[in-house]
C-alpha cells in the first residue's frame, strides 16, 4: 500500500513537472525554433531508457562500476565535443 502511494505521488508530481516545463518552454522559445526545441525535449525522455539498457547490458559483461565509468565518460566526451564545436556555447562560458 505504501509503495502504491509513493508511485501515485511520483506520477502526479511528474505530470505537474512535465506540464509546467512544457508551458514554460512554449512561452520562452521563439515560434521559429519551437519545433527544434520540442524535438530535443522529446529526446530527453526517450534517451535515458536507451542509456540504461546499454549500461545494464555492458554491466553484465564488465561489472557495474566499470560500466558506469564508461557511461559517464561517454556523456562527458559528448558534452565536451558539443561545447568545442559550438561557438555560441564557448562564448557563454
Amino acid at each position: 500500500a505504501l509503495s502504491m502511494a509513493i508511485l501515485f505521488v511520483g506520477g502526479f508530481s511528474s505530470s505537474i513537472f512535465l506540464n509546467i516545463g512544457m508551458v514554460t518552454m512554449q512561452l520562452n522559445v521563439p515560434d521559429s525554433m519551437r519545433g527544434r526545441v520540442m524535438g530535443i525535449w522529446s529526446l530527453t525522455w526517450f534517451l535515458p531508457p536507451v542509456g540504461a539498457f546499454v549500461t545494464a547490458t555492458l554491466a553484465k559483461g564488465v561489472g557495474l562500476p566499470l560500466a558506469l565509468a564508461i557511461a559517464a565518460s561517454t556523456v562527458a566526451l559528448f558534452a565536451i565535443s558539443i561545447w568545442s564545436i559550438s561557438p555560441e556555447l564557448r562564448k557563454s562560458s
